[in-house]
């Protein structure tokens, strides 16, 4: 089953160049992220395709990382009204803040998760304070 998504990925890569290049110079910067949103509504189509040979609903695997995205945002977007970036000082400030903060909502939310992969990753050793 890997054409399918392989065809779609071809899909993406085409159409985001014959939709985006027009659109970018039209409309500048706001084109790009406009044929993106255009492209990428083909996901539909896969997801459907997709469910025919795995089941899954597709809001159960997206509403989780669009609201920790949202959580992670919307604070930024609030700091921007207040104290907009005008130093790359501020950015690397800002950049640093909204990653910690994403960081910090996602291990939240998937604690358990991280924490068993890290334990995998560790080859299965337990977590015991070692101060040497």
């Amino acid at each position: 089953h890997v054409r399918v998504p392989t065809m779609f990925a071809l899909l993406w890569m085409a159409g985001t160049w014959m939709i985006g290049w027009p659109m970018t110079v039209s409309m500048g910067i706001l084109g790009i992220a406009i044929a993106n949103c255009v492209v990428q509504f083909t996901n539909l189509f896969l997801f459907r395709i997709a469910r025919k040979h795995v089941p899954f609903r597709i809001a159960n695997a997206a509403l989780v990382p669009w609201l920790l995205a949202a959580g992670a945002g919307l604070p930024l977007l609030l700091c921007m009204r207040v104290a907009p970036i005008h130093t790359l000082f501020s950015l690397a400030v800002c950049i640093s803040a909204h990653l910690s903060l994403y960081l910090l909502l996602m291990f939240l939310v998937y604690r358990k998760r991280i924490l068993r992969l890290v334990q995998v990753g560790l080859g299965g050793a337990t977590f015991a304070f070692r101060p040497w």
